[in-house]
Parts: structure tokens; C-alpha cells; sequence
């Protein structure tokens, strides 16, 4: 399947020429910390399907006022292009060098994403993680709060949806940090697109109010990941 982000728009509104018809449908209802912040650059996926072994799969990138200033870096901007359209492994959210300057609550992409992965960059090294994990949004644009309002799926997700579909035929290892399903039957889910992942070894770490994939969180399947990711070598050395 060809993948769409490429035709990702050069400057701001960042938002995909298909994607403008549904968005536009809902824009009075995505005000407040549902309101899409068009001039950030989405992040529908980082990582390369290509040489990832463990799949996540997420809600949707979120929003704080860090992320304006590092979406406006020349140096952020090239390897994020570079990751969106895999022509390149690393993402600047998985690249210590990006490391968020701002003190307090306030934190950017790379601060949230390097905390997911915290056990596991220590278990099997930064680098080594940036190539073997691919992270993979529900809904690709940025908000504060996960788009409730957005009812209609996205021409843009379909592509995401295959590459969870592919990863599930290659016996890939799936983890599912947010959003798999929803007792209201209009609220689109992972499990409502991609009822593949029903049924399947998925990781559900915990809690899930804020899941990471730390070694207390999820005991049962910690270990099988990092063989995976990096082999039992560096696991017994644990």
C-alpha cells in the first residue's frame, strides 16, 4: 500500500489533502484540548516496519507548548520527514540529542517517548530500539485530548491500519498502549479497525491511565521483548 505521508504538505497546515474533508466536517465540535494543531507535524508512525520487531500502537500524538518550539528546528524537521516516509530508522523522539529543554510539567515528544521505552533502552541501547520498535498513532494529528468528536475514520489511518494488518501476518510482537476497545459502539478503536489484533498475544501494560513498558509492568511479557528486540544474550546479562 503507498503510503500517503509522503505528499505530507511542506509547510503549515500541516494536514493531509484527503484528510481536509472529514476535519472540516467536525471542526466546530474540535475546540478546546480536542482542537487539532494543524501547525505541528502529524505523527501517524515513527520507526521502520521494515526492520521493527515490536509493533506499539498508541492513540494519538498529544499536545503541550514544547512541541511548537521543537517542530520549528531545522534539525528536528529532516529526520522526522526522513522517518515518516522510512527512509530512515531513527526519529528524533527516539534520539537522546533532542532531549527536551523545558523544566517542569512541560514535556516534548522525545521526553514522553524516551520514558516509554526506559527499561528497554537500558536493557538493549538506544540505538538498537529506534530500529527495532515502530510506534504507530490511532489518529495521526496532534490535540491535547484524544478527537472523541472525529466519528469518521481518516482516509490517512487506512495506511496505519495496514501496517498493524502486516505486522500481525509477520508474527510481529504487538503492544497496545492505548485506545484497543471501547464499550460505546460509535468510538473507533484498534479493535473496531483492526479486529485482526482480537484474539492475538497483545501486551496491554499498565496502568493504563500513563503505560510504559517498564519490567514491573509488564513481568509476563518483558522478557520475551527484549529477546525479541535484542536477543537472550543481553538478557541474561539482566
Amino acid at each position: 500500500m503507498e503510503n500517503p505521508w509522503v505528499n505530507l504538505p511542506i509547510t503549515a497546515p500541516y494536514i493531509l489533502p484527503e484528510d481536509e474533508a472529514i476535519l472540516q466536517e467536525y471542526k466546530n465540535c474540535l475546540h478546546g484540548k480536542q482542537k487539532i494543531q494543524c501547525e505541528l507535524l502529524p505523527v501517524p508512525v515513527f520507526g521502520c516496519p521494515e526492520t521493527a520487531d515490536i509493533f506499539v500502537l498508541n492513540a494519538n500524538p498529544g499536545f503541550s507548548e514544547s512541541n511548537r518550539e521543537q517542530h520549528k528546528e531545522i534539525a528536528f524537521v529532516q529526520p522526522y520527514r526522513n522517518s515518516l516516509t522510512h527512509k530512515a530508522t531513527r526519529h528524533p523522539y527516539l534520539d537522546p540529542t533532542f532531549q527536551s529543554k523545558h523544566g517542569g510539567k512541560v514535556q516534548s515528544g522525545n521526553d514522553y517517548w524516551m520514558s516509554i521505552f526506559s527499561d528497554l533502552i537500558g536493557m538493549c541501547g538506544i540505538e538498537t530500539i529506534a530500529s527495532k520498535c515502530m510506534v504507530v498513532n490511532f489518529f495521526p494529528y496532534h490535540s491535547e485530548n484524544y478527537p472523541e468528536s472525529v466519528k469518521n475514520r481518516l482516509p490517512s489511518q487506512d495506511y496505519s491500519f495496514h501496517l498493524v494488518r502486516q505486522a500481525i501476518l509477520d508474527h510481529k510482537e504487538i503492544v497496545v498502549l492505548r485506545r484497543m476497545e471501547s464499550k460505546r459502539k460509535d468510538k473507533l478503536t484498534w479493535g473496531s479497525e483492526v479486529p485482526e489484533l482480537r484474539g492475538k498475544c497483545v501486551v496491554h501494560p499498565y496502568p493504563a491511565f500513563r503505560p510504559r513498558l517498564l519490567r514491573g509492568w509488564i513481568p509476563e511479557h518483558f522478557d520475551r521483548l527484549v529477546e525479541r528486540i535484542c536477543g537472550s544474550d543481553k538478557q541474561e546479562r539482566s
